[in-house]
């Protein structure tokens, strides 16, 4: 009987040849052939046919007819066969199943015949013959056919070693968690198709992985291992009791290497690199593997979680013991480019951030610690000027570090981690037991005293807060400027401006300059945003509340501040409500104004309230983001030419708990007191206190003297009146942290030179030729780093066109030495094991992480003739 397999296969000839031969000597087909009718296909049974007649035929008919030749009779020979012409110009079929396969697949060799039978099993199914007829090649092997067909059973989008194995490590990843007991669907179907031994023979071919009994478990096991071992500084230091897990011959090892450099580098496979490099961590006892390596060993080593764990234990040893040098930020840069704590890889591993936090904490305490170790005796000033400079210039990074550090723990402490559980408490202590008690007594001596900044509220070179549009704002409209953007964030103080003006600095179009002014006394919200209005004469007005006046309006709210604004051609906008009316709406609401004040409240909204404030430096953060945000709306959307960014005043903020001895020894608040805060009274004629810094408003806040001035008390130091509604946040008094106001100038750039760029990077001298597995090759960069040459990260590999063929090395060009061997990086890559042509040209390239542009292509020539070991 035909069956449809051998219909089909006819039909399939048959669209290709218009004359097919069909010599059935065992007559197999005899009795059914005559029912064979297919549209436009002439049978013709040559046996008892007249050769002349089947001529006379085709002649006749027409060239869309195919004609279909049945003979019982063998092949005849070439003297003897009256068709002879018509028999070249076709082909010969057989309804033998495997001659239908290799028709069906285009397949020539007759040689690949047991091959198919091998893979019966497999062919079997008519999907999975069409999805291997989509990429087979008339000339394919065995070995490729296989390759083929188990890329189909793993679903690899490459014909690759690699890509297949990928498929079979990701089939045992559920949810980021690997189970290696149990079998997958891909290892199933592999058995079930009796693929096994055709993907261990690939694994031995690319990997060098034998065993009498195989596993996938084992071959894992073996390729993070030799990855380990051959990315120690020194590869003979692997320690014993793994040691017989790393490969053996040196294409294997370059392999592995490559390999697992390709699935760190892939976002897609992050998370189950993560699962099986903290399972097999764990089950190889890494930790207790790591304390015999020194850390200059370890440094290059990407492969497990307890490397990165066990260099930061070390890097934080050196901080606890405060005994810094130069080596521990260097150690602390190269890991930040490496797998654990890239922040540029972009995935939403929350271990990967938690390492990168945690390095981000530890630069925050070595900093920390190294200015400390600077100013070892404490703080002593000539005068007021001298001091507000110093807090300007040096001592805001103390706040800064202490910030920056305790909102990158906490992003580590959100894990549940306790890796930097001793250091938080001996920076908590150093903060708040050392700089803040000896800043607040070399500060006393500034404000106490007849000639003291309590009775003359001015430092030479610093202009006051009340000045601000007077000095800053007003001068631009004798010039060609049309529109003045002034932004005001609540509590936003001065060393969060500082990282706010480096990152706008960053940016390509803006020109920043970060200056300070000295702020009001109390420094809290109504005086503050008073002073930074546009005004003749400020003063307080006392009735049901206490609110400041601005010649004789009122300052208290958005739409009062409006008011004050319009008698200048202003308007006041919350910073939200602006961004929400969009490029257009935005447009036409500053339209009729010269002078546009823009509130944001973050840092103050959040830290004073009790059960909020321990989020104040997250706060500080998303200001900073958020404030960037509203600078680059106005310049790219509103036409703006300057804008000022200021706050109304600072804050202090310590992050453990206060204790009785941080409240003031202020025995009782004058009946007099019409406001009483944690860090401020105010009232009129309270008098003076010798437990508290005292004032009036008319020096400090250039308010009216008189009826228009209050006094004020200020616990000393660090001190609070009260810890009512918490008193971790706090603002109102005199420390440098709460009256040293920010004042960042941005402008558009107008010249070439004063753009940004990236800093260039180079390849030194002429690595023509790549002569071994692992090539050192040796970059510079051509500038050092400043606000104009940015830093920038590069993915560094040898390609093969577009590529890859090498593991890919992650570095960030960040030096600013002014020595050309400060800018000089050396690095290695590993070459994957494989026959490279001598005489063909292959690239080393570098390439931005950011832009994904490349930086540099240089071609090289491979010659592995003397290809050294590991």
């Amino acid at each position: 009987m035909l069956n449809q397999k051998i219909i089909d296969s006819i039909q399939s000839q048959l669209t290709k040849e218009r004359f097919l031969f069909w010599y059935d000597t065992e007559k197999e087909y005899l009795e059914c052939i005559s029912s064979l009718a297919l549209e436009g296909v002439r049978l013709v049974m040559t046996d008892n046919s007249a050769a002349l007649a089947i001529k006379l035929e085709i002649a006749q008919s027409d060239a869309s007819t195919r004609f279909l030749f049945y003979s019982n009779n063998p092949e005849p020979e070439r003297k003897f066969d009256w068709l002879l012409s018509y028999r070249l110009k076709g082909k010969s079929f057989s309804a033998d199943a495997t001659q239908i396969q290799l028709d069906e697949l285009g397949l020539s060799s007759h040689t690949l015949r047991p091959y198919l039978k091998k893979r019966a099993k497999y062919l079997a199914a008519k999907d999975r013959v069409e999805k291997l007829k989509r990429i087979v090649e008339h000339g394919d092997t065995a070995e490729l056919l296989d390759l083929k067909i188990l890329s189909i059973l793993t679903r690899s989008e490459q014909l690759d070693a690699f890509a297949i194995l990928n498929q079979v490590i990701l089939s045992l990843l559920q949810e980021d968690e690997v189970n290696f007991n149990q079998a997958s669907k891909v290892w199933s179907d592999i058995e079930n198709y009796q693929m096994e031994g055709a993907f261990w023979l690939l694994m031995n071919e690319h990997f060098g992985y034998q065993s009498e009994a195989p596993t996938i478990k084992n071959l894992i096991l073996k390729l993070w291992v030799t990855d380990f071992a051959t990315s120690l500084k020194d590869p003979t230091s692997v320690p014993q009791r793994i040691s017989h897990f790393v490969l053996t011959d040196i294409a294997s090892r370059a392999n592995a290497k490559v390999f697992l450099s390709r699935w760190r580098n892939d976002v897609r496979l992050i998370g189950g690199y993560i699962a099986i490099s903290r399972q097999l961590g764990e089950e190889l006892d890494m930790q207790n593997n790591l304390h015999t390596l020194s850390t200059e060993d370890l440094l290059p080593v990407q492969t497990f979680e307890e490397v990165e764990r066990e260099i930061l234990g070390r890097i934080k040893s050196v901080v606890l013991s405060e005994q810094m040098d130069a080596g521990a930020l260097e150690i602390i840069n190269l890991r930040k480019d490496g797998f654990w704590a890239n922040s540029t890889l972009l995935n939403d591993s929350d271990i990967l951030k938690a390492y990168a936090a945690s390095y981000r904490a530890l630069e925050a305490a070595i900093r920390f610690f190294s200015l400390k170790a600077e100013y070892a005796s404490g703080f002593s000033f000539n005068d007021a000027s001298a001091g507000l400079n110093a807090y300007k210039n040096a001592l805001y990074q103390f706040d800064q570090s202490y910030r920056q550090f305790h909102f990158s723990s906490e992003q580590v402490e959100h894990l549940g981690w306790k890796l930097l559980k001793d250091l938080v408490d001996k920076i908590e202590d150093a903060y708040s037991g050392w700089f803040i008690p000896q800043l607040s007594s070399a500060w006393s001596k500034l404000l106490e005293g007849e000639h003291g900044l309590l009775k003359n509220w001015r430092a030479d070179g610093w202009l006051n807060q009340y000045r601000f549009y007077k000095d800053y704002v007003k001068p631009l409209f004798s010039g060609q400027t049309k529109r003045v953007f002034v932004l005001i964030s609540d509590a936003f103080r001065f060393e969060a401006s500082q990282e706010l003006a480096q990152s706008l600095s960053y940016r390509n179009k803006f020109q920043t300059q970060l200056d300070a002014m000295l702020g009001v006394l109390p420094s809290y919200t109504s005086l503050g945003i008073a002073a930074l209005l546009p005004h003749e004469k400020l003063k307080y007005k006392v009735g049901q509340s206490v609110s400041v006046l601005a010649d004789e309006l009122s300052t208290s709210g958005l739409e009062q501040r409006g008011q004050v604004l319009a008698k200048f051609n202003g308007t006041a906008v919350k910073y939200d409500e602006l961004l929400n009316m969009g490029k257009d709406g935005a447009r036409e609401f500053v339209k009729p104004f010269e002078l546009v004040y823009i509130y944001h409240d973050r840092v103050d909204a959040i830290g004073d309230k009790q059960v909020t404030e321990t989020k104040t430096f997250e706060a500080v953060d998303q200001s900073i983001a958020e404030l960037s945000k509203v600078v680059g709306f106005l310049f790219n959307n509103l036409a703006a030419s300057t804008v000022f960014v200021t706050a109304d005043h600072g804050f202090m903020y310590q992050e453990s708990a206060l204790e009785t001895a941080d409240k003031s020894q202020l025995i009782e608040k004058p009946q007099q007191a019409c406001v009483t805060k944690k860090r401020y009274l105010l009232g009129s004629d309270i008098g003076p206190s010798l437990q508290a810094w005292c004032g009036n408003t008319a020096i400090t806040g250039n308010t009216v003297e008189g009826e228009g001035s209050l006094d004020f008390w200020l616990p000393k130091g660090g001190s609070r009146f009260h810890f009512t509604g918490g008193a971790r946040f706090v603002h109102g008094s005199a420390m440098p942290q709460e009256i040293v106001v920010p004042v960042i100038t941005v402008k558009q750039k107008e010249s070439e030179r004063a753009k940004t760029k990236s800093v260039d990077v180079q390849l030194l001298g002429q690595v023509l030729k790549v002569v071994t597995n692992m090539q050192r090759f040796d970059l510079m960069q051509t500038e050092s780093v400043s606000d104009y040459v940015l830093p920038r990260t590069l993915k560094l590999s040898i390609q093969d066109g577009h590529q890859p063929i090498s593991d890919e090395q992650t570095i960030t060009f960040d030096k600013s030495g002014s020595m050309l061997d400060d800018l000089k990086v050396s690095t290695l890559i590993t070459l994957k094991a494989g026959d490279y042509d001598r005489t063909k040209m292959y690239y080393f390239v570098a390439k931005d992480i950011v832009s994904d542009m490349e930086v540099i292509r240089q071609p090289i020539k491979i010659d592995l003739s003397f290809s050294n070991d590991f």
